[in-house]
């Protein structure tokens, strides 16, 4: 992957090297040389503060920040541009701000980050604030006290998204509730992917799964399975479905951007048959239909942002059931 531009974590390295990465893309710009890095030294964690709510598997929300208290002393810096009273749009990237935290070590880095979060107030808004308290106080992720660091890519969607919410308790680790679950017999993993406009449930056994991901479990430790974050937001969506089918009103399951409309006034649908496209957070989410019915109204176009819980289309379900034969012969 190339990216001809600053990545959102450019402040990590700046901490950890004590070069201004911006100044140098403008010196670049000018003709200039870049500055020789120097060796890194110290270690940083730089932690998003978004708009976005654990409790739902990191979806994006929206709402006015009713009061801000960001941390501060040694080794804080904050990157932000909201103030309170400011409003977070459904149309834009849901960041409020970056939270990046320096020490001379892993270890008071974490110490520091913790009382970082302990400071830190944001109120009018959901934010991640509290899944990041649990994340450092994880022993998985802080490897303290001779606890072996051995996490992969996929620890956090499995271990702390893709759960019910109120599922833990607060400030507990989710890997402490996770050891007390039933692990599968033959364990698998499901993906939902999309095949000619209509969503399909791939299955794939746990242990292919683990070989590409480089998971914990290919070395014997025993997590339950769960969905990656993707499906995650699927899975909400799905939660509503069965009241979607009863009324015939389809609603967006999230904050985000329409990006396409897959149908039109008057056409009939089946069950699983595309609707709409959303985006969030650079994520393409897909809404499909719970039933068989014919497009009533849409309420939505290309580029307009929704709320969670707008109408998207209404769908008349009444006669859908209703065989074309039976139609051919009354007429």
């Amino acid at each position: 992957e190339v990216n001809p531009r600053l990545q959102v974590e450019h402040t990590v390295s700046e901490e950890v090297c004590g070069l201004d990465l911006v100044r140098e893309q403008i010196t670049i710009a000018e003709g200039g040389e870049l500055t020789q890095a120097p060796e890194p030294r110290g270690h940083s964690f730089e932690l998003r503060i978004t708009c976005e709510d654990p409790a739902t598997n990191l979806t994006p929300s929206s709402g006015t920040l009713t009061r801000i208290a960001w941390p501060s002393g040694a080794g804080i810096r904050i990157d932000s541009g909201v103030k309170e009273g400011d409003t977070v749009s459904p149309k834009f990237d849901s960041m409020m701000g970056k939270l990046i935290v320096t020490a001379q070590d892993r270890a008071a880095a974490v110490a520091r980050v913790r009382r970082a979060l302990g400071e830190l107030v944001i109120e009018g808004v959901p934010t991640p604030a509290s899944l990041f308290e649990q994340i450092f106080n994880d022993p998985d992720f802080t490897a303290e006290n001779g606890h072996a660091f051995d996490i992969s890519t996929k620890w956090l969607e499995r271990t702390y998204l893709n759960r019910e919410p109120g599922s833990l308790s607060a400030g507990q680790p989710a890997s402490l509730s996770a050891g007390a679950a039933e692990t599968p017999k033959t364990a698998t993993e499901s993906f939902v992917i999309e095949i000619d406009n209509r969503r399909v449930t791939l299955t794939v056994p746990q242990d292919i799964v683990d070989n590409l991901t480089g998971s914990a479990r290919a070395r014997g430790a025993k997590l339950p399975t769960q969905p990656l974050r993707g499906q995650g937001l699927h899975n909400v969506a799905a939660k509503a479905a069965a009241d979607e089918g009863q009324s015939g009103v389809i609603a967006s399951p999230m904050q985000a951007v329409v990006t396409r409309i897959n149908v039109a006034e008057g056409q009939q649908v089946s069950k699983g048959d595309l609707l709409v496209v959303l985006e969030s957070m650079k994520m393409e989410n897909y809404v499909y239909s719970p039933v068989a019915g014919t497009v009533t109204k849409i309420f939505v176009g290309p580029a307009a942002g929704v709320e969670a819980g707008e109408t998207l289309v209404t769908l008349d379900i009444n006669g859908a059931s209703k065989p074309e034969q039976e139609e051919g012969e009354a007429k």
